[in-house]
């Protein structure tokens, strides 16, 4: 008995001391766990946090360095006068309508040089060369195109064509009486022309399928205009003051050149490549160079000059708009002959037609965009 009440007071006695011990170890582990699960919670949310930074270097992309010059080849031109010229044909092209982008290019007044269709000054042809950048070939280096046709089959519809206009020029002779006046020359250079396309298409049709479904015409108005780079030109800078005139030297020329084509045959199928832009025939010749002023080559500047549409040799709408063959006459150059000489009247014909073919392709390009 005594045993037992002394055991149950040194139970009793430990029991202070024993469980202050008990609980301080629980509240420690409890303690333990949260901030274990603190840790991971913040272990979690540091990856988190890389992981998303990572995600945000990943996705961070620096603006592209713009380049000098906009594609393209632009020789020696200003890389800041290119960028200009780049945006602009941008712009135009984003116009979707044909309409618009005529509306967008002839709105504007304009200083522009006038290309007359004949001009009889001496270097007239060299100025249209570097207007139009374009370069004059002899016949034999013109690449030949392929028409379809053998060597003998074309023989023979070339002395076929020839007959035909012989038979038509003897019957002008014999039965018609005319005066040879310009206005009886134009109508005799109209009949021929017609009697050639009536020939080739009688002739060719069943062999040239194409033909058939072509848009022939006559007396076609060709207008367009184009701005060269090179030529020198004031351009007017603003300033607060109207009473001071204060101008820009600018290197860029708007050109006009409007004519008539005798004859005009087009189809509704775009056009190959007659070479390609970077053949040889393109690239071996040197740039046509402006040496002096537009004026030395018989070409004056026009203040406020305007036209009121391009016009491609059709309607708008007109599903034949891509050109095949055009007939100019050369009428009007038998007079320069006469008065100049026989090498002045030969070039005003080669720079009529570089003229007028150039502006033709350049009205076709606006329409097509």
């Amino acid at each position: 008995m005594a045993s037992a009440l002394s055991m149950l007071r040194y139970s009793l006695r430990l029991g202070p001391v024993f469980t202050p011990c008990t609980r301080s170890r629980s509240t420690s582990t409890s303690s333990l766990r949260s901030q274990l699960s603190l840790g991971s919670k913040q272990s979690e949310a540091l990856d988190y946090t890389s992981e998303a930074s990572a995600e945000e270097k990943s996705a961070v992309e620096y603006p592209s360095v713009k380049p000098k010059y906009p594609p393209g080849k632009w020789g020696k031109m200003d890389h800041k006068y290119a960028w200009r010229w780049n945006d602009s044909q941008e712009s135009i092209r984003n116009i979707p309508d044909v309409q618009g982008r005529i509306n967008a290019l002839v709105e504007k007044e304009m200083s522009a040089i006038q290309l007359e269709p004949i001009n009889d000054h001496p270097a007239a042809l060299e100025f249209r060369k570097y207007a139009t950048k374009t370069e004059v070939l002899p016949w034999d280096e013109v690449p030949v195109l392929q028409n379809g046709l053998s060597d003998t089959d074309f023989s023979l519809v070339v002395t076929q064509l020839g007959k035909d206009i012989t038979d038509f020029l003897l019957m002008e002779h014999e039965l018609l009486q005319r005066h040879h006046s310009k206005t009886d020359q134009t109508h005799l250079c109209n009949s021929i022309v017609r009697l050639i396309s009536n020939s080739l298409i009688t002739r060719l049709g069943n062999r040239l399928p194409h033909l058939k479904t072509c848009q022939y015409d006559e007396h076609i108005l060709v207008r367009s205009l184009w701005d060269r780079h090179g030529i020198e030109r004031k351009r007017r800078k603003f300033t607060s003051d109207s009473d001071i005139l204060l101008f820009d030297t600018v290197q860029d020329q708007r050109i006009i050149s409007e004519g008539y084509f005798q004859a005009m045959l087009r189809t509704h199928q775009p056009l190959p490549f007659y070479v390609p832009r970077d053949d040889g025939i393109s690239v071996s010749s040197p740039a046509p160079q402006l040496k002096f002023r537009p004026s030395v080559y018989g070409h004056e500047k026009v203040q406020k000059k305007k036209i009121d549409s391009i016009l491609a040799g059709h309607q708008l709408g007109d599903p034949c708009e891509f050109g095949l063959v055009g007939v100019l006459s050369t009428c009007d150059t038998h007079s320069v002959e006469e008065r100049i000489g026989a090498q002045t009247a030969r070039e005003c014909r080669q720079a009529l037609g570089l003229t007028m073919t150039f502006s033709w392709l350049a009205a076709q390009a606006v329409n097509q965009g």
